[in-house]
């Protein structure tokens, strides 16, 4: 039989020993605060329990120190201390995971060729106010580093070949994440064309929108370093609407494309405008994306000198 003492030595030992501490671990963008799964490299498995995004449980033995790596794409690493005392007065955790940079890389092929071009390639801001990235470029692909949850434009240019202009979007992007573009800049001579789907309307009408105009300012520039160059303006619709309907409204698109590049410098002998309807499409008009991209403008080189 257990003596009273004994069984008061075995309850004072009991309740002296320690416990484990479960620590309430929460990871979240250092930016915008957005809750984070991570890979927490250093635990054994048993220790570590998902709670919620972003929520983690973790047991810390008594008297351990445990050394925890948190991973994930497009963020730099970071490693975390969870010392048995402190976490058992402070159990609650939080890591704020600082994002990468966002990236693009870049390539300038000739599209006749393949061969890697030398070109200008510039960043601004979406209302061209300031550059963001301006070199002369060689190599492909290139790296430009990016900012989180920007819009910017960008443009190339090469001697001899039609000048590129479209936007970058990294809006909502807080992470490291590296956008791949590769771009084919097609050769000044007769017979090449480019499609812009970037050229937009107001649904139903033939006026310029202000973010057209912002893309069509580099074919100025094509126009301006080319005076023997004649251009055919050709305008598309997708075929919501009659066959009529939709050539009437192309035919006035052209136009208003020929009128705003005279207006910004270029000479009337160097553009011919015209509209195509719906003839012609680059895809089927079987749902929103592909109607979008046989609304388009093309500029074809009817001759050059």
């Amino acid at each position: 039989m257990k003596t009273l003492l004994s069984i008061l030595l075995i309850g004072a030992i009991q309740t002296g020993w320690s416990q484990p501490v479960l620590v309430n671990l929460q990871v979240k963008n250092q930016i915008n605060g957005t809750p984070l799964d991570v890979a927490l490299e250093g635990l054994q498995a048993s220790a570590v329990k998902k709670v919620a995004a972003g929520k983690y449980a973790v047991t810390v033995d008594p008297g351990r120190e445990e050394v925890v790596t948190l991973s994930r794409d497009g963020y730099f690493d970071s490693q975390l201390r969870l010392d048995y005392e402190t976490v058992k007065s402070a159990p609650d955790v939080e890591v704020q995971l600082q994002p990468g940079i966002p990236q693009l890389h870049i390539s300038i092929l000739s599209q006749e060729t393949g061969e890697t071009l030398r070109s200008a390639i510039d960043l601004f801001t979406m209302d061209e106010s300031s550059i963001v990235f301006s070199e002369e470029v060689e190599v492909s692909p290139y790296t430009i580093d990016l900012e989180y949850d920007k819009v910017h434009v960008l443009q190339v240019r090469c001697p001899g070949y039609f000048s590129y202009k479209d936007t970058i979007d990294f809006a909502r992007v807080f992470d490291g994440r590296v956008r791949e573009k590769k771009i084919g800049l097609v050769r000044l001579k007769a017979g090449n064309k480019i499609a812009l789907n970037n050229i937009y309307f107001n649904q139903n009408e033939a006026t310029l929108t202000d973010f057209a105009k912002l893309m069509l300012a580099e074919l100025t520039h094509v126009l301006e370093q080319q005076p023997g160059i004649v251009i055919e303006i050709g305008a598309y619709t997708d075929d919501v609407g009659s066959n009529d309907y939709n050539k009437t409204l192309s035919e006035k698109r052209a136009l208003a494309v020929k009128q705003y590049l005279i207006e910004k410098g270029a000479k009337p002998q160097q553009l011919l405008s015209k509209g195509y309807g719906e003839v012609n499409p680059v895809a089927q008009n079987t749902n929103d994306a592909n109607r979008a991209l046989n609304r388009r403008v093309e500029f074809r080189i009817i001759s050059i000198k």
